[in-house]
């Protein structure tokens, strides 16, 4: 990314985390060569509703992970987008 997406907020009963991240990967160490690998880390509790926000403009392409979930593991997200764009949902690369 060329831009920054921080901080990113994630809302579920009643609280707010702010997830801060992605540090410059240029290699002028200036702003006009700003690199940003926007990858967010935070915990979660399975069987929950979490609302999903940007800060900046929403990503045009978003990966969610859960790697050490067991397989049934659910949670549902839901992301805030201020423009009614078609969205596309792939779910392991088959679309949704």
């Amino acid at each position: 990314e060329t831009r920054s997406l921080v901080p990113v907020s994630l809302i579920s009963g009643g609280y707010v985390t702010l997830i801060n991240g992605g540090m410059d990967h240029g290699w002028c160490f200036g702003y006009t060569c700003l690199k940003r690998l926007s990858t967010f880390h935070t915990t979660i509790m399975l069987d929950r509703q979490y609302d999903l926000t940007f800060s900046g403009t929403n990503p045009q392409s978003l990966r969610l992970m859960m790697p050490q979930a067991p397989t049934k593991a659910r949670v549902l997200v839901a992301l805030w987008y201020s423009s009614p764009n078609k969205l596309e949902v792939y779910q392991r690369g088959r679309f949704v």
